[in-house]
């Protein structure tokens, strides 16, 4: 994108929050899962593949769950309070006895190779630790299912070239 619009410039903020795009001045934002009713227009982006992960000295420790009912019984990471309760394909709810609100995904996953206990990431964001056998699969035979991807974006007539460049480049 930046070999292609010299001229651009990004100002990348990083959150695991919501963030208030007209409120806080954002031209665009990237967001997983549902979206909520809004003012925004949203472009699909792609589907994320998520797994459920935890370190090889942890479910040692722990016990390996068998079933995601089990999850009570381990220490589980999420990312912040609002997403304590993990969903399973076929509707199955787990409500959450979670240790850590990691607050950002890069720490839950630094905080389950540790040894802190299991959380439900992005499958590309730990596919190098579970090749390396830093993480180890949980509960693979309960598949989570995939997570949609959307650009979200203020209803303008007229954006700016420099914004419809990002966002048709993203997409």
């Amino acid at each position: 994108l930046m070999a292609v619009h010299p001229h651009i410039q990004v100002e990348l903020r990083l959150t695991e929050r919501r963030t208030n795009i007209i409120g806080d001045r954002v031209d665009l934002a990237i967001r997983m899962g549902a979206l909520e009713d809004s003012e925004l227009i949203a472009r699909w982006l792609t589907s994320i593949s998520r797994v459920a992960v935890a370190s090889k000295s942890y479910l040692e420790r722990a016990g390996h769950p068998s079933h995601p009912g089990e999850l009570n019984k381990s220490d589980c990471l999420i990312i912040r309070r609002a997403l304590s309760v993990w969903r399973f394909d076929k509707g199955l709810d787990i409500p959450l006895k979670w240790r850590i609100a990691a607050g950002n995904m890069l720490v839950a996953r630094d905080l389950a190779a540790s040894g802190n206990g299991i959380t439900i990431l992005p499958r590309f964001l730990v596919e190098d630790d579970l090749a390396a056998g830093r993480l180890t699969p949980v509960l693979a035979d309960f598949p989570l299912p995939d997570a949609p991807a959307w650009i979200v974006a203020t209803r303008q007539k007229h954006r700016s070239p420099a914004v419809r460049a990002v966002m048709d480049h993203l997409v």
